[in-house]
């Protein structure tokens, strides 16, 4: 038997059932400011049950997983995560289905579930005070697996995990009830409560969109489905007839049939991501054969995809087939000029096959841009070795520890001038760092 929340009235037979609910009466109470007065005749019985919230359980849920993860202070690594079950495109689109509910309780850092647990307990409980703790578990999880779909849809290359996606949901859904419906609260209080979740809801979104690393496609899926849930139940949320829980039950299907029509399209349109992650592995394991063909799989669905291509230019380097490889990676660069990785590949290209001033050129746009890292270094030291700039070639090895190229091209630059003073110290200087000291000696007497 289920009683209101509230005065103890005994609720209908044919109602939500739904432990935590109020009646009718105590609705309209609330949302008017009237005094709620108990029914004496229907008081809940001292022996009845007290409900639980469900929103405490998915918080001690989460921390327990968390716990059970071993407490990762600063995150976890890839392997960490997907062990635990984690959202990932290559896995989840090829069988894994059960990683789009899983990911909802992993978390990656103590800051990522502190925020996730502290939007949680706050919106949470406000949802599960609107909508009762049935309909507030259904629409968590299915506000969680759509972020978790719309990620697969946009970013399937990316792991994915944590709840925003479910609490965005929530949020979405309370936003909706709160404006559009009669609530057990006056909408006025709900509504002061609501603005600092508007809020952070809106500094989250904006930092998603500036942020690379923050996954706002989880918050947009999470934020769209409890937005349009919230709305077609919010007009009626203050009645406790089985009309409503019908339709209530209905929704709940409608929108499960929905996510489950939405992840058949996904895995249709993207399982481009599973040959191009076996082509990652299969040149892991130098089967450069094998990667070929995968790529090839990917590239028939998605000729300008860039990772696909510069993976592809990649192999076509290990193969010494330079042609190929810069059309490949000329391919990337047409889709995203500023694709670092495609750039510097391709200077690798240019380099291999001799063309030492097309990899300056390369190496100058980089530097233009501030993303000379040690790998666009290298690359350049390289390219003036090949122009036989040995001196600089030399001195930019050296900074960045490369003792041995830089021994390389001191001893090239000594050879064609036997007296530089600045070479013979330089590769004095290597010689020491390699622990070759006698050598070092020899050269400064």
């Amino acid at each position: 038997m289920v009683y209101c929340a509230c005065c103890g009235r005994e609720l209908s037979a044919d109602s939500d059932n739904d432990p935590g609910s109020l009646c009718a009466q105590c609705f309209h109470a609330m949302d008017t400011g009237e005094d709620l007065a108990p029914a004496p005749e229907t008081l809940v019985p001292q022996s009845a049950p007290v409900s639980f919230p469900i929103t405490k359980v998915i918080v001690l849920l989460n921390c327990a997983v968390f716990v059970a993860m071993g407490f990762p202070f600063h995150g976890s690594s890839k392997g960490q995560l997907l062990k635990w079950g984690a959202d990932w495109g290559p896995l989840s689109l090829d069988g894994q289905l059960w990683r789009i509910f899983t990911s909802m309780f992993v978390h990656d850092g103590l800051n990522h579930i502190l925020a996730n647990m502290l939007g949680l307990w706050i919106v949470g409980k406000m949802a599960e005070r609107i909508f009762g703790r049935w309909f507030f578990l259904c629409l968590y999880a299915i506000s969680g697996v759509a972020g978790t779909i719309v990620t697969l849809a946009i970013r399937p290359e990316v792991i994915h995990c944590g709840a925003s996606g479910a609490i965005f949901g929530l949020l979405g859904a309370v936003i909706t009830a709160t404006y559009f419906g009669e609530l057990p609260e006056p909408a006025t209080k709900l509504g002061k409560r609501l603005w600092p979740l508007l809020i952070f809801a809106a500094y989250s979104l904006f930092s998603g969109a500036k942020n690379p690393h923050i996954n706002n496609a989880a918050h947009i899926g999470g934020l769209s489905i409890g937005v349009v849930m919230g709305f077609f139940v919010s007009q009626k949320v203050v009645e406790a007839g089985g009309a409503f829980a019908r339709q209530k039950r209905r929704l709940i299907g409608i929108a499960a049939l929905i996510l489950a029509l939405s992840m058949v399209l996904v895995r249709h349109y993207n399982s481009w991501v599973i040959p191009l992650e076996l082509a990652r592995e299969a040149i892991e394991a130098d089967k450069l054969d094998d990667a070929s063909r995968y790529l090839m799989m990917v590239l028939e669905k998605r000729p300008n995809d860039v990772q696909a291509n510069v993976i592809t230019g990649a192999v076509y380097i290990e193969k010494a087939d330079y042609a190929h490889a810069e059309a490949s990676l000329k391919r990337a660069l047409a889709v995203d000029s500023h694709n670092t990785s495609a750039e510097y590949t391709l200077g690798l290209v240019y380099l291999r096959s001799g063309r030492f001033d097309d990899a300056l050129d390369i190496t100058a746009k980089l530097l233009q841009r501030g993303v000379m890292g040690v790998d666009e270094q290298a690359l350049f030291a390289a390219a003036l070795d090949g122009k036989g700039n040995h001196v600089l070639a030399g001195d930019t090895y050296l900074d960045l520890h490369y003792y041995d190229e830089a021994i390389a091209s001191f001893q090239k630059a000594l050879q064609q001038k036997p007296d530089d003073e600045h070479s013979k110290q330089r590769l004095a200087q290597a010689y020491r760092a390699k622990g070759m000291n006698e050598a070092a000696d020899a050269l400064e007497r």
